[in-house]
């Protein structure tokens, strides 16, 4: 039912006119609504929440030990 997307470009989520229209097509097939073009990303942003979930639920000391840092 051609739901699988897959690609081995690196950093082809990284350009956001690809990106928004990517996720739009997924969003206007379910229903929802799609972002607007000044719907904002910061990838920095994203990397530091998932860097705080990481840290929160990770034993670092350990993971810092087992790296020999």
């Amino acid at each position: 039912n051609e739901q699988v997307f897959g690609t081995y470009l690196h950093g082809i989520f990284d350009n956001n006119f690809f990106r928004r229209d990517f996720v739009n097509r997924i969003r206007s097939k379910k229903g929802w609504p799609v972002l607007s073009e000044t719907s904002d990303f910061n990838v920095d942003k994203e990397f530091d929440k998932l860097a705080k979930v990481i840290r929160g639920n990770i034993d670092m000391e350990y993971l810092y030990k087992i790296m020999k840092i």
